[in-house]
């Protein structure tokens, strides 16, 4: 990952909120819900594993010129949830609402992870941002 800031891991992770879990295949969900679902069980996945990181594994990752597969993976698998999202008919405001409407369903033990949370809570993260 090159230098990244806060606001590109912030990104980096909403892109990631638009991704299904593992056994989801983006073209089986039909649904807005459906695919808010999904997001909310990679996002909270994607908490899980920052959470795990220590302080020194973050700042090398914010330093490091690669992105590590496993964000290189998600990332990959939002772009396709955001494409069915958009094939299906859901606009960002319905997906960024369905988001923050399951934002309960997220916990994250890190400040890092709050602030995550909070933005998918107030709508300014969420869905192919």
């Amino acid at each position: 990952m090159r230098r990244a800031s806060a606001p590109l891991l912030v990104a980096l992770v909403f892109v990631v909120a638009a991704c299904g879990d593992d056994a989801a295949d983006p073209a089986s969900l039909n649904s807005c819900g459906a695919l808010a679902d999904a997001g909310i069980t990679l996002l909270q996945d994607t908490l899980d594993l920052i959470d795990s990181m220590s302080a020194e594994e973050l700042a090398a990752l914010n330093e490091s010129a690669d992105t590590p597969a496993v964000f290189t993976e998600f990332e990959t698998r939002g772009d396709a949830l955001t494409a069915r999202a958009g094939a299906i008919g859901c606009t960002d405001e319905e997906m960024n609402s369905l988001m923050a409407a399951r934002v309960d369903r997220l916990s994250s033990n890190s400040i890092f992870g709050q602030f995550l949370i909070e933005s998918v809570r107030s709508g300014e993260g969420g869905f192919g941002e």
